[in-house]
C-alpha cells in the first residue's frame, strides 16, 4: 500500500470516529460497514470481486447521513470514499426491516482514468435487529457493477 493511501485511510477512519462520537452519539444511528462482494457485467475481465475494506455511516437527520470508508476496488487498488448518503422515508417493510432507496453523493479514489464522483444509486435494507445491507450499482467504463455491503448499527 502506498503511503498516500495509508494517510487517506487513516484520515477516513479518524473522521468516521469523530463523526460517530459527535453526530452518532447525539442521534444514536451510526453503522459500521464491511464491503462483501461486487459483480461485473463484463465477465471476461480480471476484475476483483472480493472488495475487502471498512466503512461507516452516521445519521445527520432522517434524510441525510455522512458515509465514508475504504475498500479494494475492481482494479485491485485501494479506494477511499467519503460523501453524503441521502435517503427517503419511503420504505417497504420486508422481513422485519425497511428497504428504501438512497443516493450516495461521493468521491471515490483509485480508479483507472479518474476518480469517481457520485451520485451512486443504492438500496438500503435495515433490519430492526441492527443488521443491514447496502446494495449499490454503478455504470463505469462501459460495464455495470453491482456491490453489496454488510452493516451493523452501533
Amino acid at each position: 500500500m502506498e503511503t498516500p493511501h495509508k494517510l487517506r485511510t487513516f484520515l477516513v477512519l479518524f473522521l468516521l470516529t469523530v463523526l460517530w462520537l459527535w453526530v452518532g452519539q447525539a442521534k444514536g444511528n451510526c453503522w459500521g460497514g464491511i464491503p462483501i462482494k461486487s459483480y461485473h457485467s463484463e465477465r471476461n475481465k480480471n476484475n476483483n470481486e472480493n472488495n475487502q475494506g471498512l466503512g461507516g455511516e452516521c445519521e445527520i437527520n432522517k434524510n441525510f447521513r455522512l458515509k465514508g470508508g475504504f475498500y479494494k476496488n475492481s482494479f485491485h487498488r485501494e479506494t477511499v470514499h467519503f460523501g453524503i448518503l441521502t435517503t427517503t422515508q419511503i420504505s417497504v417493510k420486508l422481513f422485519q426491516g425497511d428497504l428504501r432507496p438512497a443516493l450516495y453523493l461521493t468521491r471515490a479514489s483509485g480508479y483507472t482514468k479518474k476518480n469517481i464522483w457520485g451520485p451512486i444509486p443504492m438500496l438500503m435494507f435495515e433490519h430492526q435487529s441492527g443488521h443491514g445491507l447496502n446494495f449499490a450499482t454503478l455504470y463505469y467504463e462501459k460495464e455495470w457493477v453491482f456491490g453489496i455491503e454488510y452493516k451493523y448499527r452501533f
